[in-house]
């Protein structure tokens, strides 16, 4: 399993502003914590849904929450070897809808997430999220108003 640490997440989101923001710590450390599960952590669709529930209930970052948690979320996914069925709007688009309480954490992930694992990528952490960065510019767009 590959898990994203507090660094990395604060990493994210200060890519995503161009600057680091103020945060609260105990949610950015709830929302890292739940990337993990009791037992066999080896759940990553439930773990998924997990992180991102978190950052609904808690958002730890003065602002750019709903980005940095559909990138985190993608490079969690990404890392452990699953991929996305629907496409990045429209899981960007459920994020959103989770943000905004329309939908639950769960219910993205099983909306959204293969239900098969494959194999794993041999990249690190920031390559992954480079990688989305670059190529996901218009998902990450939708969750930009009102993410400030």
């Amino acid at each position: 399993m590959h898990y994203l640490s507090n660094h990395d997440i604060t990493w994210i989101n200060a890519t995503l502003l161009g600057k680091t923001v103020p945060f609260n710590y105990e949610a950015l450390e709830a929302a890292m914590a739940a990337q993990y599960s009791y037992g066999d952590s080896t759940l990553v669709r439930e773990q998924a849904g997990n992180f991102l529930g978190s950052f609904v209930k808690s958002p730890p970052f003065a602002a750019a929450n709903r980005r940095t948690a559909f990138v985190a979320l993608l490079t969690f996914l990404t890392a452990n070897g699953y991929e996305l069925t629907a496409s990045h709007l429209d899981t960007s688009a459920l994020v959103k809808d989770a943000f905004d309480n329309k939908v639950d954490s769960a219910s993205v992930i099983d909306s959204c997430v293969s239900t098969s694992q494959g194999v794993a990528p041999i990249a690190s952490l920031r390559s992954i999220v480079t990688s989305i960065l670059n190529s996901h510019t218009p998902a990450i767009s939708v969750l930009t108003p009102g993410d400030e």
